[in-house]
């Protein structure tokens, strides 16, 4: 209850004497004449109640002052507000400016002050020795947090004005700073061309997928399926794949429970199929007894690169059944397992493509194993399936802890930066009468090594065959590498195919092949491209059959800004997640952004993702939306907004995730337009914002490790993204 104005501090007190007749000249009447007998001792009114400009009543009184009245703020009764106050809100323009009407009749504060409320949440405080002054906006928020003018601040004693682009106001014991858009503490440098320090931020290798990402899940996160306009652009570059690789054939199908002959078929042609899994195949006959003779030489290719740097020694006899390993290079020896249960000698140490020691070509009938083979105590695949990687090409990370040989076969996983894939199966020859006459049985695996700051790459292809038996035992193999792309040039360095092999049960090729793609493409186009390697097999008919391709995940390739001047490629339907977890130098961050998910905005890995944008103007109003409403000084820590200014859905109040702010214990932030948040945090909203107060070194670095995350990662415009803080 506020006591009545007998001594109205605020006010103008001059003291007139009143006629007797003037309160009957003047009548107050209605909800201004509530307010009047209420406060008590105004004096007479010295006009009558009058219409003011918003729909509302006023009537003015001795002493400088006045009762204004509006439905809208109490139908009841109007408030009382005078003296000084008055003059200040007269500045204003009265009930049609910022302020509104007033809410509360003139109180008396603490520390000698007198003030009024008004509509707009703003006030209007009087001292005797500052004079009155409106406290509003953000930094009347932040006043008000902290208790008023018995807070941490004190009475006003300055208006608002002007600083440093923003705004500051004056108190008996500090002074209040707002910027519009906050403070420079406050900015991550998600977009500057910033550097990790000591820590050497660019080198780690954990700027990736947090696991295995399954590139058949569709794109950008497993909430997205491709579009029609990306499942349109994956299949024509599939379908270009096919052209791409010249190595003529027929394609295999896939085996059916019932294998179709074509009518009129020659007898003793073969016919073939493959399978993911062995069919119930039941040999009548001897399946070779109608095999025509292994041809008298083997195919050469002439597109093959022998590889330098090779630690692979020459035999040291040319007898093929009896030469071992050069004592020089003593390792292991991959000996191919006989499949009539009879013993088998080791193939001899050279590869199949290469000259005898003496320098001439190895005979058709003479079949190597290569000495390079990783032992099985470092496979990947404890089936035994050699990772087709020798030691001699492991410069380049092979990625040991992705096991992309586990079941099921046949989706690529992996990452932002690296993919593979290992395809197991069986091909079955048939003859015109629909008997078996032969099969294969085969492991492929394909690596793609991209690079964020190049356009070139790295694709490896391995071809193992594990059991042969009738014709598939005469028949010849090879592989034929390409890049194929719908945008601009794509062109390759390397062994970007194998020389033909004729199968043998004694010799069962182990074949690997490396090489470099590049993309080069129109400036200001971001071009797709896939790696593809297509296995075939020729019979000893002379009949070919082409497995079908393996295509690489769709391979995007940019030159845009912000990214450190890099040329890149990325697998760009991957979403990258933005490991924080291991980065024990950012404790105050990484318990924000944790307190931040937890009570339900974005950005956690599997949850809805985070999408980068590149405009200077919206990632403003995203950080204004959020810090721009916590006033400082800083005094050595920053505003910390989540999620991120440089995301779609930032706190900018018109975003697609605008919604509450909210704040937590310990971050410092007193703002009565943010809600504090209680511990242990719970899901509150998935939309609107955080802020948290946090040591202005965290926020710069990891400002600056966000920055590089995007720049390794290729994440562009539009991009989607997943934030791990623990």
């Amino acid at each position: 209850m506020i006591a009545p104005l007998t001594v109205g501090l605020a006010t103008s007190l001059v003291m007139v004497a009143i006629p007797s007749t003037a309160q009957a000249q003047f009548p107050i009447f209605g909800s201004i004449r509530v307010e009047y007998d209420q406060v008590g001792n105004m004096g007479a009114a010295i006009g009558p109640e009058a219409d003011d400009r918003q729909g509302g009543k006023f009537q003015d009184f001795v002493n400088n002052n006045h009762i204004y009245w509006n439905a809208r703020i109490d139908p009841n009764r109007g408030r009382q507000i005078g003296g000084a106050i008055f003059d200040k809100w007269a500045t204003t323009d009265w009930e049609n400016g910022f302020l509104g009407y007033p809410t509360s009749r003139e109180f008396s504060g603490g520390r000698s002050t007198r003030g009024n409320h008004f509509e707009n949440g703003d006030s209007i405080y009087w001292t005797n020795q500052y004079g009155a002054h409106i406290v509003g906006g953000q930094i009347g928020q932040t006043w008000r947090a902290n208790g008023y003018e018995n807070g941490q601040y004190g009475a006003p004693t300055s208006d608002e004005y002007d600083f440093d682009g923003g705004k500051k106001q004056d108190f008996e014991f500090g002074s209040i700073t707002w910027r519009p858009s906050g403070f420079p503490e406050d900015i991550e440098d998600e977009n500057i061309m910033s550097n990790c320090g000591a820590d050497e931020c660019t080198l780690d290798n954990r700027r990736t997928t947090v696991g295995l990402y399954d590139f058949s899940q569709g794109s950008a996160g497993n909430r997205r399926a491709l579009t029609p306009e990306e499942q349109d652009a994956n299949a024509v570059e599939a379908e270009a794949s096919e052209e791409a690789l010249s190595e003529p054939g027929e394609t295999l199908p896939l085996c059916s429970d019932h294998v179709v002959r074509m009518e009129g078929a020659p007898l003793g042609e073969t016919s073939a199929c493959w399978s993911e899994e062995p069919l119930d195949i039941t040999y009548e006959d001897s399946p070779t007894s109608s095999t025509p003779a292994t041809p008298s030489t083997t195919p050469t290719s002439t597109e093959v690169t022998t590889p330098t740097n090779t630690e692979v020694s020459p035999p040291s006899s040319t007898d093929a059944e009896t030469t071992t390993p050069s004592t020089a290079n003593p390792k292991p020896t991959t000996v191919a397992p006989s499949t009539t249960g009879e013993s088998t000698a080791p193939s001899p140490t050279c590869r199949p493509e290469e000259p005898q020691a003496d320098g001439t070509p190895v005979p058709s009938t003479t079949t190597c194993a290569s000495t390079t083979t990783v032992p099985a105590a470092e496979r990947e695949d404890e089936s035994g399936f050699d990772p087709f990687m020798p030691r001699r090409q492991q410069q380049i990370d092979f990625k040991p802890n992705y096991n992309c040989s586990q079941e099921p076969w046949g989706p690529w996983r992996g990452d932002r930066n690296y993919a593979c894939t290992v395809r197991g199966g069986f091909i079955n020859f048939w003859d015109t009468q629909n008997k078996p006459v032969g099969h294969l049985v085969f492991n492929e695996r394909r690596d793609s090594q991209l690079s964020w700051k190049t356009n070139k790459w790295t694709e490896r292809y391995s071809i193992k065959i594990s059991e042969v038996k009738g014709v598939g035992e005469n028949s010849i193999l090879t592989a034929q590498g390409g890049c194929v792309t719908l945008t601009g040039v794509c062109t390759s360095t390397g062994e970007t195919s194998m020389s033909p092999q004729v199968i043998k049960d004694v010799a069962k090729p182990d074949l690997f092949r490396e090489w470099t793609p590049t993309l080069n493409w129109p400036s200001g186009t971001r071009p797709t491209a896939i790696g593809t390697w297509q296995a075939s097999v020729k019979t000893p008919d002379g009949k070919t059959y082409k497995f079908p391709a393996i295509n690489s995940p769709s391979i995007r390739c940019d030159n845009d800004p912000n990214m450190r001047n890099y040329v890149g490629c990325a697998f760009w339907q991957a979403p990258p997640v933005l490991d924080y977890s291991f980065r024990h130098n950012l404790p105050n961050f990484n318990s924000h952004v944790t307190r931040a998910q937890a009570s339900g905005l974005p950005g956690a890995p599997g949850q809805a993702y985070l999408t980068r944008i590149y405009d200077p103007n919206t990632i403003d109003d995203n950080r204004k939306g959020a810090c721009g409403g916590v006033t400082g000084p800083r005094n050595g820590v920053s505003c910390d907004e989540y999620p991120f200014a440089s995301t779609q859905q930032g706190g900018r109040p018109n975003g697609p995730n605008s919604g509450p702010g909210r704040t937590f214990d310990g971050c410092g932030i007193k703002d009565t337009g943010i809600t504090p948040r209680p511990s242990p945090v719970t899901n509150w909203n998935s939309s609107g914002f955080s802020v948290c107060l946090i040591p202005i070194a965290e926020n710069s670095r990891a400002g600056s490790y966000l920055s590089w995350f995007f720049t390794q990662n290729r994440v562009l415009k539009d991009d989607r993204f997943w934030v791990k803080p623990q």
